[in-house]
């Protein structure tokens, strides 16, 4: 088939049945020529290069042309913030601090081409600004590490998983007791969820019709996160990996439990 349509719909499908990564990835990226002409279906190969961690190429592509304002481009920061950090984590590993800190500064730009305006509510930034801070914590700047993980504290409207890096930004600057209160809350928020109490606009901020597989593992990961914050590692691998049971293109379950 020469459609882009029919790649983008048939990797929604493999998406719900939750195909393998690679599957999806060699579906779209063997048939790019034609994935290419549809700002949709291009979205769909960017998201599943960022899932098996080819970061390089998702930014290439999402360097590569124009993203318009459709339902589609929704999700286009935060796949641009996330490829980002996730590359700058692993120079971060390197032990290469500079090109870390590049990448999480990049993380926080808001290219032309993806028409997207800065917003100061952005769900993202507290993560964006305490990998920041870690970078810079990294090159031996503590100053403006600091600088950082307060920004990253101030998020007070961040929600769901987002709460976690205020938590560890509050670690950061010495204040154990908020940081102990937020992991406490984010048990209690996933597992509220987990149990259906009724908080219907929880995941209102994630977008989009979410299934219930893909709420379950949301709400695990929050939990996992809760417990990670209280050193609780083992029960913070188990809800990972039950938040990839329900749901393999969890992006960020995947880079928790890589972690641990």
């Amino acid at each position: 088939p020469t459609h882009p349509r029919f790649y983008s719909e048939l990797d929604k499908l493999l998406e719900s049945q939750g195909a393998p990564i690679d599957t999806r990835v060699n579906l779209l990226t063997a048939n790019h020529q034609y994935v290419s002409q549809l700002q949709g279906a291009l979205m769909r190969e960017i998201i599943v290069l960022v899932l098996a961690a080819d970061y390089d190429r998702a930014i290439e592509l999402m360097d590569s042309r124009v993203f318009y304002r459709q339902e589609d481009v929704n999700i286009l920061h935060d796949l641009h913030a996330d490829a980002h950090i996730l590359k700058g984590k692993q120079y971060l590993a390197a032990g290469d601090s500079e090109a870390a800190l590049k990448e999480f500064l990049i993380a926080d730009t808001y290219p032309e081409n993806q028409m997207i305006e800065r917003s100061a509510r952005y769900r993202g930034n507290s993560r964006v600004y305490y990998y920041t801070g870690l970078g810079y914590e990294a090159a031996g700047n503590k100053q403006a590490a600091q600088e950082f993980y307060t920004k990253a504290i101030s998020q007070q409207r961040t929600g769901n998983e987002y709460l976690y890096y205020r938590a560890i930004a509050y670690l950061k600057t010495g204040e154990s007791e908020e940081a102990q209160k937020i992991f406490t809350q984010m048990i209690k928020l996933g597992e509220d969820q987990l149990n259906d109490s009724g908080e219907t606009d929880f995941f209102a901020k994630f977008g989009g019709d979410l299934t219930e597989n893909q709420r379950k593992a949301i709400s695990c990961r929050i939990i996992g996160l809760g417990y990670l914050g209280q050193d609780e590692t083992e029960k913070a691998r188990k809800l990972f990996s039950q938040s990839l049971e329900y749901d393999v293109n969890q992006l960020w379950s995947k880079v928790y439990l890589a972690e641990l």
